[in-house]
């Protein structure tokens, strides 16, 4: 019985994990003519990437789920890379 909620949690911050990686890497784009235009207005240079949400909302979801029961192996996982010497901002 104890592997079962050990594979519920490792199950689920995989899932996690997986789900906040493609949210990374695909809910993010550069800006389009019209947008920039409308940025134009604003004096940052760096003008920044543009989130959209319908395309990564399916995997925000999951990583709502997911987050509560695998929440002793992400913190732990953390909790790991501190002791190895990397910061958050690194890792």
């Amino acid at each position: 019985m104890m592997y079962v909620f050990l594979s519920i949690m490792f199950g689920s911050a995989f899932v996690y994990y997986y789900s906040a990686n493609k949210v990374r890497t695909e809910g993010f784009r550069a800006p389009t003519k019209e947008e920039l235009l409308k940025w134009d207005e604003l004096e940052d240079e760096d003008q920044g990437m543009v989130f959209e949400y319908d395309k990564v909302s399916m995997y925000i979801n999951l990583m709502i789920l997911s987050f509560y029961p695998a929440f002793l192996v992400i913190k732990a996982t953390d909790l790991v890379k501190r002791l190895i010497g990397g910061t958050k901002e690194t890792l």
